[in-house]
């Protein structure tokens, strides 16, 4: 088994009925400075957007992995998106519940510019 697969994993949703409204998925990274660090992904879909559905999400899920993780003896963690420079809308989830000042960067996985 790969090694990716052994990694934590927290996945975060909020449902209408049995409709995924929007969702927030971590998976442990590299350790910086000491720290655990979670990756995070997120995604609305289409007609849920632009109702302040991520930004909500994000917070509340990390806002639960604050709560949770100091049981398992993490007591600090950072959190860490790469965003697209093309994806306005992450871009605006990401400043207003991880980072006002993202490093620009080349994404390693597709090689276009993002924001870190």
């Amino acid at each position: 088994m790969d090694s990716v697969y052994r990694k934590p994993r927290f996945t975060y949703v909020n449902l209408d009925g049995k409709t995924v409204t929007a969702m927030a998925i971590f998976v442990e990274g590299q350790k910086m400075e000491g720290h655990h660090v979670f990756d995070i992904g997120y995604a609305v879909p289409e007609p849920y957007r632009e109702q302040g559905r991520a930004t909500n999400i994000v917070k509340t899920a990390v806002s639960e992995l604050e709560h949770g993780l100091p049981k398992t003896g993490i007591l600090e963690f950072f959190v860490q998106a790469v965003v697209s420079t093309n994806n306005g809308a992450s871009q605006q989830v990401a400043k207003n519940t991880i980072s006002e000042n993202p490093k620009v960067i080349t994404d390693s996985v597709s090689d276009l510019p993002a924001l870190h």
